[in-house]
């Protein structure tokens, strides 16, 4: 199973995938976190409750202040989706959501043509990125604990 911890301005959340273990897994983080979503199912604005929107000081005056997501792989961009966002924080944690960046190793074979070292390299780089793909993720949401005041 894998999982990814993300923290944004909005809370902590926890990304689960894996089809055989998640069960067992979800019933032990369920003390501590809330289901939330399944990400492929989520709306806009479940998104936008778990990404940053960010003011862009420079284009204030031409554009929705409620459509500024902030771009966690480069901070000179602002996304209009929260779902763009949602996938911009995936990336820059260097995990991909639903498919591998590097496709089918399978496919490629011929295009290497004979060049075995480069295929070699290709294999090593789309298994490194498929223990880092989530294609079917759950995301918790971590339980905000009450402190008790005196």
């Amino acid at each position: 199973m894998k999982e990814l911890k993300i923290t944004t301005s909005r809370g902590e959340f926890l990304l689960l995938d894996g089809k055989d273990t998640i069960t067992e897994r979800l019933t032990e983080l369920l003390k501590e976190y809330e289901h939330y979503a399944v990400v492929k199912e989520m709306t806009e604005e479940q998104f936008a409750e778990v990404v940053s929107h960010e003011i862009n000081k420079e284009e204030f005056t031409h554009r929705y202040l409620e459509r500024d997501y902030k771009n966690y792989d480069c901070g000179a961009a602002y996304f209009e989706t929260a779902r763009e966002s949602f996938q911009s924080l995936i990336r820059s944690l260097g995990w991909y959501l639903w498919e591998n960046p590097y496709g089918n190793f399978k496919s490629y074979k011929k295009a290497f043509n004979g060049h075995d070292m480069f295929y070699a390299n290709y294999i090593d780089k789309y298994h490194q990125a498929e223990s880092k793909t989530l294609y079917n993720p759950i995301l918790l949401r971590k339980i905000l604990k009450q402190i008790d005041f005196i």
